[in-house]
């Protein structure tokens, strides 16, 4: 219980004062007001432990039904599928993917919305990110099957105007 008191996990120093403050005889509406909880919630957990102990304080993930799980899993599902097409094949004038972009795509595709933070999030969770793309899907093949190719990201050379500061096309 001290480990908890001295955590830098707020849950569990919220946890550890409200047990260890209650035995030391303080009121429940002191704690309630010194962990800025409700005073219901601190009753709760005092009761908690001493009916179930240490272990009944730690929280659980709130339980998701297998039918919001399957839904989740196909709209992750379409959207890697969605992110290996070009934006060109869904309409869009672009080169790459952005969430904004994929948000509107997915939505134009499979008429269900979806928001840019659950793009990233679920982009992120299949091991994926978003960044400035070095390759780049481009045209099919005779199978169907896209092709990469390197884009290269072009530079501007100075030219020997007055301090080097001019620009030239010859040297991009």
């Amino acid at each position: 219980m001290q480990t908890w008191r001295h955590s830098n996990d707020r849950r569990k120093w919220e946890r550890a004062v409200v047990i260890l403050e209650s035995w030391k005889g303080c009121h429940i509406a002191y704690l309630a007001a010194k962990i800025e909880r409700s005073y219901p919630k601190v009753k709760e957990w005092i009761i908690l432990y001493k009916t179930k102990g240490l272990e009944a304080l730690l929280e659980k993930k709130r339980q998701v039904d297998e039918g919001t799980i399957q839904r989740i899993e196909a709209k992750k599902g379409r959207l890697i599928n969605l992110i290996h097409e070009p934006p060109q094949l869904s309409g869009i004038n672009r080169t790459s993917w952005s969430l904004k972009s994929l948000a509107e795509a997915y939505q134009q595709k499979y008429s269900e919305s979806i928001s840019k933070t659950m793009i990233s999030t679920y982009v992120k969770t299949e091991g994926y990110s978003i960044k400035r793309a070095k390759k780049v899907l481009t045209s099919r093949n005779g199978n169907g099957v896209f092709h990469s190719k390197t884009v290269r990201k072009m530079r501007e050379m100075p030219c020997g105007t007055s301090r080097g500061m001019g620009l030239c096309n010859q040297h991009i």
